[in-house]
């Protein structure tokens, strides 16, 4: 995920050291809490310019021990987590967690509140973090960390977010210096970004990077050109300069122009052109980056190598992701294979490029210096174009060049660049079919053990493209939609020959949850809206389930495919039909925010009611905060306070998990928000999921009872505290929550916080009011839960605060018995030192007896030290749990000697 930083090419020599003079740049970094845009058209050099002052600034602060740097630089040709605002909240968190040891326990404990929530992560069960969860985990270290240092944030190339996620991160970021300036807390941040979709940047300061860069890129064409030696002939160093002055003049300020022209300048030194005819080339070259870049596609590129450029350009630009080197020689071998071809058939296909080596070097032929290889982490490396504006202009104007240059017909037809995009995700589908389809027709799945990784592994090694071919799939299926019949006369039955396999090997990528078995066809074409496909095998069952029960109308319904929706009801299919979850298409559809859909089913006369055991559509909206669903389903009668077995009602449902305007709409609509359900009613809920302050304001202004009964942590204050909110404990002592009530197996909201040592929530709750010796829940007061979790520091807090250390009560007696049940020396030491007493007898006798019991050896030696009494029983259950060294400690204790004396034993 962070690879993105390293890949990009440090600066040239006596390059971007301008900006360490401006005085914008001065400014941000002599102010405590700032905002740096750095603008630029695409090529700028935007990028480079990032990496020189982070490098800058890692220099600077590393011998500093008061400082920080976080970074994230988005890569629209990576992954799924370069490209998107989850991968960058969840680096920069990673990174902050690493380098600064004071804000872990509070994350730790965000990840233990959401384990206990829903379970710690574990093979197939992944712990999900929904992004406005993360945003404020991380808003919050960082501002918890800027309190003791200061925090630098570099953010590169947000435009490759996307529009949209671009101006929501703007958003934050503005927020987020906000937040630190109000606080008077140190915080730096800087992001490049091009002119669109940024266009208005409140309180920033801005740096325009072609404004200030011409020198730059004369100096690195300038040094580059001196540089090279192109043997025997070798144009004068007024020559190259006058070269240089030439290129500098034509680059119009675009550093990528630059860095694409040099290496063809090179090679017709080295091809021997003369001083003039090189000039006279220039003259030809186009000035703009788009331009420039078709002079390559019509003019470097050789005639020979044109039929594999289109094919690894249509892979560079429309692959899910970037190819590795391996997966790319098979990519572009696949394009000619036959249905029933094996491996080594794949490589006696003529264009086949046997080695990553050789891949490696026929790159930059095949390009014309467009793309070439990325590290990446494990991998050998994959192949990406050079810069996102060489994506941006295949997809634009490039591919269709390309395609109307081998299909002569269609350009006089006018065939509109987006009709190419399809036929070229007809290849790439098509690839994926028959890489997959050698597969079944070689008989590599008979007899295959499934259970062993052994196989796993050498499937893959069989078959490098395999991964790719059967994630990505369907996904090209869909984006190729009609296109797909142009190449393929036998898709249906090739579909139909591999489904089972696919389905095998998609779950063992992907993991069981991802796909059911029983996935056939149909759901899939539903799924991917391939009309064709299901109108050929709807002489099938229209009905047919997975071994979830799901039909091809669920599937259609996730994703939003009306039109396959229709087809399947007009073959019969039930609208209504449940899966062995009771889930409806409409639930389906509500949960994945396919609003259409909804519409679709709800005009076709579907009861907007009908509920499953995770509760109906509403319920299912709500929960993921779908408004304009949650208002339509309103419209058409659902009920708001219809109860789910999970997460309660809709209200509820919102609370949990943070939707302050679908909770907004609910209300309104008359939702009750004191109704009781999995977690209690709203604010409970509110308090146990998302722990949104605001929601909780929310609640309490609508006139929720704080003090309200129900759910499995008793009411809101005492889940609050139980979770570690201490925001929320604020918030709902101020509005009157009794600090003191009970009705819970813990006890009251003191004992709750006990329990998970939030020692500033025990502050709090103390300084409230709270009796730290009231009695209740399983291990009597606070002191005593503490003593058993062995919560040092909440011991000494509630013994400071005048906690009784000899109160008898719960499972485990006094305090000393708890901690001594549990082993917890430190705990034991401490209660020791406040004169408890030592030898009292409870459930499991003295302290030393529960000790022994439980085998603490490190636990029986302090008590013994201590002066406790080495008695029958516990000599009796030392004796029954064997441990040898306890019974030597026992016997050979002075008091239990002179006990022995006397009785002459």
């Amino acid at each position: 995920m962070l690879d993105r930083r390293d890949n990009i090419e440090r600066h040239h020599t006596n390059t971007c050291q301008w900006i360490l003079e401006l005085d914008e740049y001065q400014s941000w970094r002599n102010q405590p809490c700032g905002l740096l845009w750095i603008k630029g058209k695409p090529g700028a050099g935007k990028s480079t310019l990032m990496r020189f002052l982070h490098d800058v600034l890692e220099e600077i602060q590393d011998g500093s021990q008061g400082s920080i740097r976080l970074d994230f630089f988005f890569s629209a040709r990576g992954t799924d987590l370069q490209r998107t605002p989850l991968g960058m909240f969840r680096a920069l968190l990673n990174q902050i967690f690493d380098r600064d040891a004071t804000i872990r326990p509070q994350v730790r404990e965000i990840y233990e509140q959401r384990c206990r929530q829903f379970g710690f992560a574990s093979g197939e069960h992944k712990l999900e973090w929904p992004q406005p969860v993360l945003e404020e985990i991380l808003a919050s270290a960082i501002l918890a960390s800027a309190s003791n240092q200061h925090i630098t944030v570099f953010v590169d190339a947000l435009d490759e977010a996307g529009a949209q996620s671009a101006q929501q991160i703007a958003v934050y970021f503005h927020r987020l210096v906000d937040r630190a300036a109000g606080k008077m807390l140190p915080l730096q941040v800087c992001i490049s970004c091009r002119h669109y979709p940024i266009t208005e940047i409140a309180q920033a300061i801005e740096i325009i990077v072609e404004d200030h860069n011409e020198e730059d890129i004369a100096t690195y064409i300038k040094d580059t050109l001196l540089h090279t030696d192109v043997g025997g002939y070798d144009p004068s160093r007024k020559m190259k300069n006058l070269l240089a002055e030439e290129l500098t003049q034509h680059s119009n300020r675009v550093f990528q122009w630059a860095h694409l022209m040099i290496p063809l300048i090179k090679q017709k030194m080295l091809e021997g052109e003369s001083f003039k005819d090189i000039h006279h080339w220039i003259q030809e070259v186009p000035v703009g980056l788009e331009d420039v870049y078709m002079y390559i596609l019509s003019n470097v590129i050789t005639a020979s190598n044109r039929h594999q450029s289109f094919l690894i350009f249509q892979w560079l630009c429309l692959a899910q992701r970037p190819l590795s080197t391996t997966e790319m020689r098979y990519a572009l071998a696949t394009k000619n294979v036959q249905f029933e071809s094996s491996r080594s058939e794949y490589e006696r296909i003529h264009s086949f490029v046997e080695s990553d080596e050789r891949m490696e070097r026929r790159i930059k032929a095949l390009t014309g210096g467009l793309a070439e290889i990325v590290s990446d982490g494990d991998w050998s490396g994959t192949i990406q174009v050079v810069h996102q504006s060489v994506n941006d202009f295949l997809r634009v104007k490039g591919l269709a060049f390309l395609y109307h240059r081998f299909n002569a017909s269609t350009a006089s037809t006018g065939m509109s660049g987006d009709i190419v995009l399809l036929k070229c995700q007809a290849t790439l589908y098509r690839s994926c079919l028959l890489h997959f389809a050698t597969i079944c027709s070689n008989g590599a799945m008979v007899g295959f053990d499934s259970d062993s990784e052994e196989s796993w592994d050498k499937l893959g090694e069989d078959y490098p493209f395999l991964g790719y071919a059967t994630i990505n799939l369907f996904n090209h299926a869909e984006k190729a939609a009609h296109s797909r019949g142009d190449l393929l006369q036998n898709e249906i039955y090739i579909l139909q020959e591999i489904m089972a396999v696919w389905v095998q090997i998609y779950r063992y990528i992907c993991g069981s949850r991802g796909l059911a078995i029983g996935t056939t066809v149909l759901h899939m074409a539903a799924a991917a809206n391939l009309v064709d496909v299901m109108k050929s095998v709807l002489l099938l069952d229209v009905e047919i389930q997975d071994k979830e029960g799901n039909t091809p109308l669920h599937f259609a319904a996730r994703v939003g495919n009306i039109t396959a929706g229709k087809i399947l009801h007009e073959r019969g299919a039930d609208r209504e039909t449940k899966n062995h979850q009771g889930t409806t298409p409409l639930i389906e559809a509500a949960s994945c925010g396919k609003l259409e859909f909804v519409k679709w089913l709800l005009d076709e006369g579907v009861e907007a009611e009908t509920a499953g055991a995770r509760g109906g559509a509403l319920h299912a909206a709500a929960k993921e905060g779908h408004n304009l669903i949650v208002e339509i389903l309103l419209g058409a009668g659902a009920d708001p306070n219809a109860q789910a077995d999970i997460q309660g009602n809709a209200l509820q449902a919102a609370a949990y998990n943070g939707h302050s305007k679908t909770i907004k709409i609910l209300l309104d609509a008359g939702a009750d928000p004191n109704a009781q359900g999995e977690y209690g009613d709203a604010l409970q809920s509110a308090v146990l999921g998302a722990e949104n302050i605001e929601i909780i304001k929310l609640l309490l202004n609508f006139g929720v009872d704080p003090n309200a009964q129900a759910g499995p942590l008793g009411n809101a204050l005492q889940n609050a505290a139980y979770m570690g909110n201490t925001e929320a404990v604020k918030v709902l002592l101020n509005a009157g929550a009794d600090p003191n009530t009970q009705e819970n197996s813990l006890g009251n909201a003191l004992q709750n916080a006990a329990f998970n040592g939030h020692d500033e929530i025990i502050k709090i709750l103390l300084k409230a009011g709270a009796n730290h010796n009231a009695q209740g829940g399983k291990y009597g007061t606070a002191l005593q839960v503490a003593a058993y979790m062995g919560n040092t520091e909440a011991v000494q807090i509630l013994l400071h605060a005048g906690a009784d250390p000899n109160a008898q009560g719960g499972e485990y007696d006094t305090a000393l018995q708890n901690a001594a049940y549990m082993g917890h020396s430190k705990t034991i030491k401490i209660l020791l030192n406040t004169g408890t007493d030592i030898n009292v007898e409870g459930k499991y006798g003295t302290a030393l007896q529960a000790a022994v019991t439980q085998k603490h050896v490190k636990a029986v030696k302090l008590l013994l030290e201590a002066g406790a009494k080495p008695t029958s029983h516990a000599l009796w259950a030392a004796r029954q749990g064997g441990e040898s060294e306890i019974i030597k400690m026992l016997f050979d204790d002075e008091w239990f000697k002179s006990r022995c004396i006397a009785r002459k034993c």
